[in-house]
């Protein structure tokens, strides 16, 4: 199996920048975008993937598991992470530190690259600068393109607290709308599965 996942590791291709951190400029690739990447990459091998997320007290732990289709057999590494009290304060924040974490974990394991090389501007705290709210202009039409999207008035709030745009970011969002929408989407799709009891 070891000569499988080696095979599908070298085969992995870096996954493409999908989407845009507000603070930094920067594109990045999104866990949707990293996840393709990496099951297209097990797909040549017949091994498939999953994630198991665990905490303590001080830190998250990501478990990936590489499981064999044709032999029943697996393999798991695992990636541990200071535990973000802060993000476990809120929902959203949980959500994105948790996703975060399993991006990272999976960009770690496979050797890609889901981030631009910034020289590590990243490690510093941006310059600070105005942030301008998002136009009245903007909203409207944002409202007119979730509402053409078949989203309810309840999930335009929860896309809204999602992102958070500011009036620059608003602009992204809005020349890349189905994108945001689709990464909302799998965002509140983890949720749910990680609230499900079952």
């Amino acid at each position: 199996m070891k000569a499988k996942l080696a095979a599908a590791i070298a085969a992995a291709k870096n996954p493409p920048l999908d989407s845009v951190n507000p603070h930094f400029n920067s594109k990045y690739a999104s866990l949707l975008s990293v996840m393709n990447a990496v099951r297209e990459a097990l797909a040549t091998q017949d091994l498939a993937l999953s994630q198991i997320i665990t905490t303590n007290e001080t830190k998250l732990t990501v478990k990936n598991v590489i499981y064999d289709l044709e032999t029943g057999d697996e393999i798991s590494f695992e990636s541990t992470f200071p535990l973000n009290t802060e993000a476990l304060e809120n929902i959203q924040k949980c959500g994105s530190y948790i996703t975060y974490c399993r991006r990272y974990s999976l960009l770690s394991l496979f050797g890609l690259v889901g981030d631009p090389d910034d020289d590590g501007n990243a490690a510093s705290p941006p310059e600070t600068s105005e942030i301008e709210p998002p136009t009245e202009a903007q909203r409207r039409k944002l409202y007119a393109e979730l509402r053409e999207r078949g989203l309810s008035k309840e999930e335009m709030k929860a896309f809204w607290d999602f992102y958070k745009p500011d009036k620059r970011f608003m602009s992204k969002i809005l020349d890349g709308i189905d994108r945001a929408v689709a990464e909302w989407r799998e965002f509140e799709k983890e949720r749910a599965a990680k609230s499900c009891p079952f």
